[in-house]
């Protein structure tokens, strides 16, 4: 492909396997003749992934073709992902994104939208905790929105960029004291100006350790006892505020 043109990555050489080892159904669609080699029986490997060449002769990856996700340098399978929210009685579509604010090369993490059937109500903490008893946690979302509608685009495929803002929330500001706390923790903590209380903790960037200081400082403010479970339960201040207010 010329340089900045999107592609498949093929991997070929003198150490490529031959093909799958007892699976002879499945090798041909991935173990295919060397268009460029002369020698007979030469094969390329299709990798699945996909990327495109830069001016200075390197590669960029850009994600997989087939929908997995690269996360921890683990292969995630978003599809398995969405199959398993549509499987809440409420949910009726679902769609799964990387999650990473530099680059498309490799995901940070991973987030969720779904669409409520009609006449139904869930929220993303639900669905969430739904995910937790039906995948490994390498699997379970940091942030499942409820959105109204999955875009699409003329294709008819998920229009992950009008997915992204569509996730946005709008800004609330905390009203009640236990609210307001944790802002003022929470923006402390994470260097921020602002925060409203239906942001994700998870969407803005967060690591181990500082939930672990997060729960800490919540807990030693407010005189009670938060646990990082909870933390993972509730990720907004709004649903983090409600579970505390229930034990003070």
């Amino acid at each position: 492909m010329p340089c900045g043109v999107v592609g498949e990555l093929y991997v070929g050489g003198e150490s490529l396997s031959l093909g799958y080892e007892q699976r002879p159904v499945r090798t041909p669609s991935t173990f295919v003749k060397n268009p460029f080699s002369a020698v007979a029986g030469e094969r390329l490997y299709r990798t699945g992934d996909v990327g495109r060449r830069r001016t200075d002769g390197s590669l960029e990856y850009l994600g997989r073709r087939d929908g997995r996700l690269i996360l921890n340098g683990m292969r995630v399978e978003a599809g398995a992902i969405e199959a398993a929210l549509v499987e809440h009685p409420a949910v009726c579509e679902a769609a799964v994104m990387p999650r990473n604010e530099t680059s498309a090369a490799l995901a940070t993490g991973i987030s969720a939208w779904a669409v409520a059937r009609d006449g139904q109500m869930v929220t993303g903490a639900d669905l969430r905790r739904f995910l937790q008893e039906r995948l490994p946690e390498t699997m379970v979302p940091e942030t499942v929105t409820v959105v109204d509608v999955i875009p699409r685009t003329s294709q008819g495929k998920v229009d992950l960029r009008a997915l992204a803002v569509a996730g946005k929330t709008i800004f609330t500001a905390p009203k009640t004291p236990t609210e307001r706390t944790i802002a003022d923790i929470w923006m402390e903590l994470m260097h921020l100006d602002q925060v409203g209380v239906h942001d994700s903790f998870f969407s803005l960037g967060d690591h181990s350790l500082l939930a672990t200081q997060l729960v800490s400082r919540i807990g030693h403010a407010l005189r009670v006892e938060v646990s990082l479970r909870q933390l993972f339960e509730a990720p907004t201040i709004a649903e983090l505020a409600r579970i505390i207010e229930q034990v003070i």
